[in-house]
C-alpha cells in the first residue's frame, strides 16, 4: 500500500529523534512531540517506519558491518522497486502504450462503424477480427457473472439490473457499454405468453433469440461487411448453465430515434424517411421479403413490422430486433392432426433464409400474424404455405436423395467423422432445410456411413436439449454460482453414456416409452427413427458413435475434458470398454457463445493473410508446419462463418481457398485427395450462376490438377486414365476462367508450383543441415504438380489462354529442389519430350537441383542457356549420352553460367571434364566433390583457377594423393575458410603441416581419415584452437530451417543430434 499517497503521511508525524538501543530493545528519548505517533492512541499508526539510517547497523550489531559485496554492485530502494514496478523497460519489445490495443474501449459501437468505413486492406480485417473478439469476449465475462448471480439478492450483485420488475425476460443490464438481456418467455397479456401460449417457454425463447442472429447475419451480408447507409450492432448470445443471454453494443438511440418500423406493438409504424423506405425496399429485394401493410393506423413497410430503424444521434442509421425478418413456416404440413391449429410457433419456426432467398416468390415476414392488416392478407398467407409444401415435397426429398447418392465409405476415426457431421450439417443449411427436420431427413437415409454420424448428431442435439435443462433447474433450485453441482451433471450424463453396467441402461437405450432415450428423441426430433429403430429389440447404442457422440457433445456444451483422460478415451479399441469421464475429469464446464459472422470471417482473412505471407514469403523459406496450423486456423474460422451465413459466396469462396491451401501443406499421404473431394462436393452443391464464376472455376481446375498429380504420383495406384480424366476436366475449367479474367489464379498459383522467390543456401554453413521431412515432401508435390501443369500444356492447342497466363507464372521460377525422376513420371515422358519442355520453360533458374538424370544434348543446352543460374548441384547425372559425355554439359554452362556453387556427387567424370573451361571457375566460391574420381592433375588444374574459393569439399575418394592435395592446398592458399576431406582414403600425416602454414583462416575442419595418426589431430587441435575441428564424420543435425539457429558457435562436439521434435517441445 503506497502510505505516502494514501493521507497517513499527512496525518501521522514520523519519529524526529533518534531511537536508543539497549541490549537491543528499543527505548526512545522523552522529548518526542506532541505530534508523534506515540502522542497518542488516536493518531498511532504501526505501519509506519521507525528504523532511522543514522544509526546504521548499529541498531542490532553495536556496531558497523563491512558489505560483502562491492560498492558498484549495491541495488538502491529506487533500482528495486524500479525493477519491480510496471514500468520496468525492455529495449527488444514496444512500449504498451505504443499498441493499436493499449488504448481503452468507450463506446463499442463507434470504433466499429469507424472500422467499417475503412478501406478494404488486410489491416481493416485485423481491426475488425480485434474489435469483434474484444467484444465477444467481454460480453461472455459479464455474461457470465450476470447469469450465475442471477438468484442473488439485488444489492448482492455485481451488476446491477436496469428494469428491476418484472421476469427475468424483462430484465436489462448494462456494463461496459454493453447491453445485456435474458432470453426468456414473456407475458404478451395476462395469461398469454409470447411463445408458450398458456404457459411459459423459455426454450422457445432461446429459439427466437437464434433467429435474431441470424437475421443479423443475413442483413449484414447485403452489404458486405463494409458501412452503408444503415447500420448494425455487434451482438452476441451467452449460453450459460441453462440460460442464454443476448448481448447487443449500445447504440446511440432511444424511442423518440426511430424513423421506420414499430417499436409499440404496431400502435405506431414509422416510414416517414424515403430514403431509408427505399433502402428498405432493396434489402428486402435481395433476401426475397415482401411488402406488406402492418398495423393500424395502416403502413406499407418491407420486413417484420416490428422492424426499428433508428437515426442515432451520430446521424448514423440504425436496425434492430431481426428475429422476426424472414417469415415462419406453415406448421399444419409437418403437424398434419386433426383439428390441430396456428399456434406460437409461427413466432420461433421460420423457414430458413437460404429457402426464402431461393424461392421463386417473394414471402411476407409477418405472415399468420395480427401484424399483417392488408386486404390480401389471405394471398400473403397462401404464398407462404406454398413455399412450406415445397419445403417439405421437394426440397427434403432431394436432399435425402443426394446424400443417398454418397458413396459408402469408412469415416474413422471419430475426430474425423465429426467433420463429416459438420460437412453435412453445411449442405443441409445450405439447401434451405432447418435442423428441426433432422429426423426427417435420418430417417430415409439408406447409406450407412451417412446414416450413422446424422442419427448420431440427433442422439447429441438430444443430450444437450436434455443437460441445460437440467443445469437451467438446477441453478433455481441451489440459487447459488458454484460450479461443482453442474460438473457432477455432466459427469452422470458420461455415466449414462459410457458405462453400460449403469441400473436400467438397456431399457433407457431401447424402449419408446416416456423417460427413455427413444420417446425423448422423437419428441425434440419428430419421425426421427422407423418402425424397425422403433423396436424394443433396437439398442440405439448400436446405431450410434459413441465416440462421436461425446465429442459432438463435448462441443455444443462447450465442456473441457481432462485431455490425458480424453486422449485415452478416443484411443480405447472398440473391442474394450470405453475409458469413464468422471467428476475430476471434467476441467470446466463452459458456456457458449454465438456471434455474427462477420468475426469468424475476418479472423479467417487474418489467417489466410499469414498463411500467403508464410507461403509466399520472399525473404524466408516456407515453415511447413506454420503454414499448415494458420492454414487450419483459416479453413476453422471460415468453417464457422459458413455455419452462421451458408449461402454467403465470398465466405465459401476464402473457405474453398483454404481448403486449397490445407491440401498442399498437410501431412497425411492421402488427405489431399480428401480434401479435394470435399471441396469438389462442396462446390457441386454451390448455386449454379455461382459455380461458373471466375473465382470459382479458377478454383476447379486447380483442384483437379492437384487430384491429377496425386493420382499418378502419390497414389498407391497409380492411374494415367485417372490422371487424364483430371487434366480434361482441369483445363476445361482453366479455359472457362481464364478466358474471361486471365488474373483470376494469381493469388492461388504460388500454392502450385515452386515459389518464384530464391532462397540461397548459406555456403559457408558450419553444420550439416537437411531440411524438415515435411518440407521435402512439400517441395516434391509442388515440383510434381509443375510438371503435371506442364504435360497438360503440351497436350492443348498452342493458341489456348493457358499458355500465355501458366508460362508467365512458369518462367518467374527460381528455384527448384531435389529434381528428379519417378517410375510414375517415365509413363507420360517416353520420348523426353516432357523433360525437354519442362528444363525449356526455366529460363530464369538460380538454383537447381538435379538427382539422377540421364542428361541428352536437348536438356544440356537448356541449363546452359539458364544464364542466371548460380548453384548447380549434381547427383547421379549420367552424360553418356552426351556426343563428348561431361564436358559437352560443362563447357556449355560454365561458359554461360556465373556458378557461385557446385556441387557434383556420384557421377562419371574424367580428363577432359573440364577442358576449354577451366578459367570460368573463377566465379566459384564453394565447390564440392563427393565420390567422383578425377586425375591429380585435373584437379590441380582446377584448383589453380578457384581465385575467389571459400569453402571446399573434397569426399568419398580412393585416388587424391597427399602430393595433389598438399599442391592444391598451396595453390588456395589463405583462402578457405571450410575444407571437407572425409574418406580420402589415400590421405596421410603429410598434409597436416602444409595445411597449418597455408590455411590460417579456416573456421571449419572436417577430417575422417583412416590414415591420420592421434599426434597429427593433436597437432591440427593445438594450431586450430577456435574452429570446428571434426575427425569423425559428424551426425546430422535435422529440422527445417525455419527453426534452425542462427549460430552454432557452440556445436563443438562431434555427437551433437537435434531432432526437430526435440527443438518444438
Amino acid at each position: 500500500m503506497d502510505y505516502k499517497n494514501s493521507g497517513y503521511a499527512d496525518e501521522v508525524n514520523l519519529y524526529t529523534t533518534e531511537p536508543q538501543t539497549q541490549n537491543y530493545r528499543y527505548t526512545f528519548n522523552d522529548d518526542i512531540s506532541e505530534s508523534s505517533s506515540l502522542g497518542s492512541v488516536s493518531s498511532y499508526n504501526p505501519n509506519v517506519v521507525v528504523y532511522s539510517e543514522t544509526s546504521g547497523n548499529n541498531l542490532y550489531f553495536g556496531a558497523e558491518v563491512s558489505n560483502v559485496y562491492g560498492s558498484n554492485e549495491q541495488i538502491t530502494t529506487i533500482q528495486e522497486e524500479k525493477a519491480w514496478g510496471d514500468n520496468l523497460a525492455v529495449s527488444t519489445l514496444k512500449n504498451i502504450e505504443d499498441y493499436d490495443i493499449s488504448r481503452e474501449i468507450l463506446h463499442w459501437n463507434e470504433e466499429f462503424q469507424k472500422i467499417l468505413d475503412e478501406e478494404e486492406t488486410p489491416e481493416r480485417h485485423q481491426k475488425l477480427s480485434t474489435i469483434a473478439n474484444d467484444f465477444v469476449y467481454c460480453a461472455d465475462i459479464f455474461g457470465k457473472i450476470i447469469i450465475s448471480e442471477l438468484h442473488l439478492p439485488l444489492e448482492n450483485k455485481t451488476i446491477k439490473p436496469l428494469d428491476l420488475g418484472g421476469v427475468a425476460g424483462g430484465q436489462k443490464f448494462r456494463c461496459q457499454d454493453i447491453i445485456f438481456k435474458f432470453a426468456a418467455d414473456t407475458e404478451v397479456t395476462p395469461g398469454l405468453w409470447m411463445y408458450g401460449g398458456c404457459n411459459q417457454a423459455d426454450s422457445f425463447a432461446q429459439k427466437s433469440t437464434n433467429h435474431e442472429l441470424n437475421g443479423l447475419n443475413h442483413v449484414m451480408d447485403v452489404y458486405g461487411m463494409k458501412g452503408g447507409l444503415i447500420r448494425f450492432p455487434l451482438m452476441a448470445i451467452i449460453d450459460y448453465r441453462g440460460y442464454r443471454l443476448l448481448a447487443l453494443s449500445q447504440l446511440p438511440i432511444n424511442k423518440s430515434t426511430i424513423v421506420y418500423g414499430s417499436c409499440d406493438g404496431g400502435k405506431t409504424v414509422h416510414s416517414s424517411v424515403p430514403e431509408i423506405n427505399k433502402e428498405m425496399e432493396r434489402i428486402a429485394g435481395i433476401l426475397n421479403l415482401r411488402g406488406h401493410v402492418v398495423g393500424l393506423p395502416k403502413s406499407f413497410i418491407y420486413g417484420p413490422g416490428d422492424i426499428e430503424v433508428h437515426k442515432g444521434t451520430d446521424g448514423r442509421y440504425y436496425m434492430l430486433d431481426f428475429a422476426r425478418m424472414f417469415p415462419p413456416e406453415y406448421p399444419l404440413i409437418f403437424n398434419n392432426k386433426a383439428g390441430q391449429k396456428i399456434g406460437r410457433e409461427i413466432f420461433y419456426n421460420m423457414l430458413r433464409p437460404e429457402l426464402v432467398k431461393s424461392y421463386p416468390q417473394a414471402l411476407s415476414s409477418d405472415g399468420f400474424s395480427g401484424w399483417q392488416t392488408s386486404l390480401f392478407e389471405d394471398d400473403l398467407n397462401r404464398d407462404i404455405t406454398k413455399a412450406t409444401d415445397y419445403l417439405h415435397g421437394k426440397v427434403i426429398p432431394n436432399l435425402v436423395h443426394n446424400l443417398n447418392l454418397t458413396p459408402e465409405e469408412d469415416y474413422s476415426p471419430a475426430p474425423h467423422k465429426a467433420h463429416e457431421v459438420v460437412k453435412n450439417l453445411n449442405i443441409i443449411h445450405h439447401t434451405g432445410v432447418n435442423f428441426r427436420y433432422l429426423g426427417v431427413i435420418c430417417r430415409d437415409i439408406k447409406v450407412p456411413c451417412v446414416k450413422e454420424i446424422l442419427i448420431t448428431e440427433i442422439i447429441a442435439r438430444v443430450w444437450k436439449r436434455i443437460t441445460r435443462s437440467r443445469l437451467r433447474k438446477l441453478m433455481d433450485i441451489t440459487r447459488r454460482p458454484s460450479e461443482d453441482p453442474y460438473k457432477l451433471i455432466i459427469a452422470d450424463i458420461f455415466k449414462v453414456l459410457l458405462d453400460p453396467t449403469q441400473p436400467n441402461q438397456d431399457r433407457f437405450w431401447s424402449e419408446s416409452s416416456p423417460g427413455n432415450l427413444k420417446y425423448i428423441a422423437m419428441e425434440i426430433f419428430p419421425r426421427c427413427l422407423n418402425d424397425e429403430e422403433k423396436k424394443p429389440n433396437i439398442d440405439l447404442r448400436k446405431l450410434i458413435d459413441i465416440k462421436l457422440l461425446v465429442i459432438r457433445y463435448i462441443q455444443m456444451m462447450n465442456i473441457r475434458i481432462n485431455l490425458s483422460t480424453f486422449n485415452q478415451f478416443l484411443h480405447t479399441p472398440d473391442s474394450r470398454p470405453f475409458v469413464q469421464i468422471g467428476v475430476s475429469d471434467i476441467d470446466e464446464v463452459g458456456s457458449t457463445i454465438k456471434y455474427p459472422y462477420v468475426i469468424d470471417f475476418s479472423c479467417g482473412s487474418q489467417f489466410m493473410k499469414e498463411t500467403r505471407a508464410i507461403v509466399d514469403n520472399p525473404h524466408k523459406e516456407i515453415d511447413i508446419l506454420e503454414a499448415d496450423r494458420s492454414a487450419d486456423d483459416a479453413k476453422l474460422k471460415f468453417s464457422e462463418a459458413i455455419i452462421k451465413l451458408p449461402s454467403a459466396f465470398q465466405i465459401h469462396l476464402q473457405f474453398f481457398r483454404s481448403l486449397y491451401f490445407k491440401s498442399t501443406v498437410i501431412k497425411a499421404p492421402n488427405e489431399p485427395f480428401r480434401i479435394l473431394n470435399v471441396l469438389l462436393t462442396l462446390v457441386s452443391v454451390s448455386r449454379a450462376e455461382l459455380q461458373q464464376t471466375t473465382d470459382i472455376q479458377s478454383l476447379v481446375g486447380l483442384y483437379h490438377l492437384k487430384l491429377a498429380c496425386s493420382h499418378l504420383f502419390f497414389s498407391d495406384r497409380p492411374s494415367i486414365e485417372t490422371f487424364e480424366k483430371e487434366l480434361d476436366l482441369a483445363r476445361e475449367a482453366f479455359e472457362n476462367a481464364l478466358s474471361k479474367d486471365p488474373t483470376c489464379i494469381d493469388d492461388l498459383i504460388i500454392n502450385s508450383i515452386p515459389t518464384k522467390h530464391v532462397y540461397p543456401p548459406n555456403l559457408l554453413s558450419i553444420a550439416p543441415i537437411d531440411p524438415h521431412e515435411r518440407l521435402v515432401e512439400y517441395k516434391k508435390r509442388k515440383l510434381y504438380e509443375l510438371l503435371t501443369l506442364i504435360y497438360l500444356l503440351e497436350r492443348v492447342e498452342s493458341q489456348s489462354v493457358l499458355h500465355t497466363v501458366f508460362q508467365r507464372f512458369i518462367s518467374q521460377i527460381q528455384q527448384i529442389d531435389n529434381f528428379e525422376i519417378s517410375e510414375e513420371f517415365a509413363s507420360i515422358n517416353a520420348d523426353n519430350s516432357l523433360l525437354h519442355s519442362f528444363f525449356g520453360r526455366l529460363k530464369n533458374l538460380k538454383i537447381l537441383h538435379l538427382n539422377p538424370i540421364n542428361m541428352d544434348h536437348v536438356i544440356s543446352n537448356h541449363i546452359a542457356n539458364m544464364s542466371k543460374l548460380q548453384y548447380l548441384y549434381l547427383t547421379g547425372v549420367n552424360f553418356l549420352p552426351l556426343a563428348n559425355k561431361s564436358n559437352t554439359f560443362f563447357k556449355s554452362l560454365l561458359g554461360n553460367c556465373k556458378l557461385v556453387q557446385l556441387s557434383i556427387n556420384d557421377c562419371e567424370l574424367d580428363e577432359n571434364t573440364f577442358k576449354w573451361c577451366f578459367e570460368h571457375l573463377n566465379s566459384l566460391v564453394s565447390f564440392e566433390l563427393v565420390n567422383c574420381q578425377l586425375p591429380d592433375v585435373v584437379l590441380l588444374q582446377i584448383s589453380k583457377n578457384l581465385s575467389n574459393i571459400k569453402k571446399l569439399v573434397l569426399k568419398q575418394s580412393k585416388e587424391f594423393t597427399d602430393s595433389t592435395i598438399c599442391q592444391l592446398l598451396i595453390n588456395l592458399k589463405s583462402r578457405l575458410e571450410i575444407l571437407n576431406l572425409n574418406d580420402c582414403f589415400n590421405l596421410t600425416d603429410k598434409i597436416v603441416s602444409v595445411l597449418i602454414d597455408n590455411h590460417p583462416k579456416l573456421k571449419y575442419l572436417s577430417l575422417a581419415l583412416p590414415l591420420l595418426s592421434e599426434e597429427s589431430k593433436s597437432k591440427l587441435t593445438a594450431s586450430y584452437k577456435h574452429i570446428h575441428l571434426l575427425f569423425a564424420k559428424p551426425k546430422t543435425i535435422s529440422f527445417s530451417k525455419s527453426n534452425s539457429f542462427s549460430s552454432f558457435n557452440n556445436l563443438t562436439h562431434q555427437e551433437y543430434v537435434l531432432t526437430y521434435k526435440s527443438l518444438r517441445s
